[in-house]
C-alpha cells in the first residue's frame, strides 16, 4: 500500500487467482495486473475488482494492441493500459497518474479538530506540539472510522478491514480503541453499545 506518494509495499502474485486473493486480503491502493496470467486474466481480475470497489487504482500491461482490449480496460477504469514491454518512464508516468486519482478521491489530511490533523498517505497524526504517534493497528483503525465519518462502524468492518477476515475480540477493539481515544483527546469516538463505534469531526463539513 502507498504510504506516502513514492513510498509504499510492494506484493507479487504468481497467477491471477492468487493476485485477487492478495487484493481482497491487503486491498492494495494500486493493482498491476497483465491480460495473460494463469488462472485468471487482468480483466477477469479488474471485473472482480470494480464489483464493490471504484477507488482502488489499476493498471493494465499486455503484449496485445487490440482495440477491444482499450475498450473493455475503459469501461473498467482503468487509470493505464500499457504496452509491453514496459519502459521505467512509461510505469512511473501510470504510477504518477494513479496517486494523483487516489489523491482526488481521498483527501492527504484530514483535520479531526483545531489543531489535530490525520494524514493517511503518511500516517502521521499531528497536533498543536508535534507528531503524536501511532501504532500500524492505530492507524488503520483511525482509516476505518475517517471513510465512514458520522456513521457507526460495526464490529464486522473493523473485523474485516484491519485484521483482514481473522478473529478480532471486542475486547481487543475495545482496548485499540481506548489507545487512540487517548490520543486524540476529547470524545471524537463515540460508542455505540453492543454496534461499534463512529467517528464525529468537530466540523464534519469541512471533511466532506
Amino acid at each position: 500500500m502507498l504510504s506516502a506518494r513514492w513510498g509504499g509495499s510492494v506484493y507479487e502474485s504468481a497467477d491471477g487467482k492468487s493476485a485477487l486473493e492478495r487484493y481482497r486480503s491487503l486491498k492494495p491502493d494500486i493493482v498491476i495486473a497483465d491480460i495473460k496470467m494463469p488462472g485468471m486474466n487482468g480483466v477477469e481480475i479488474a471485473k472482480e475488482i470494480r464489483k464493490n470497489d471504484k477507488n482502488t487504482r489499476i493498471v493494465i500491461t499486455t503484449a496485445y494492441t487490440d482495440n477491444k482490449y482499450t475498450l473493455e480496460a475503459m469501461e473498467l477504469l482503468i487509470t493505464r493500459y500499457l504496452v509491453k514491454p514496459v519502459s521505467t518512464k512509461e510505469l512511473f508516468t501510470a504510477l504518477a497518474k494513479c496517486v494523483t486519482e487516489l489523491e482526488e478521491i481521498n483527501p492527504d489530511s484530514y483535520e479531526l479538530r483545531p489543531g489535530l490533523l490525520y494524514n493517511k498517505w503518511t500516517k502521521t497524526l499531528t497536533g498543536e506540539e508535534g507528531e503524536i504517534k501511532l501504532t500500524n493497528i492505530e492507524c488503520s483503525i483511525l482509516e476505518v472510522l475517517i471513510e465512514d465519518r458520522g456513521k457507526v462502524v460495526r464490529y464486522a468492518k473493523f473485523e474485516d478491514d484491519v485484521w483482514n477476515g481473522e478473529y478480532m475480540s471486542k475486547d481487543t477493539l475495545r482496548a485499540h480503541i481506548k489507545a487512540l481515544r487517548s490520543k486524540l483527546g476529547g470524545e471524537l469516538i463515540k460508542s455505540s453499545k453492543s454496534i461499534g463505534y463512529m467517528l464525529e469531526f468537530y466540523n464534519y463539513q469541512n471533511n466532506q
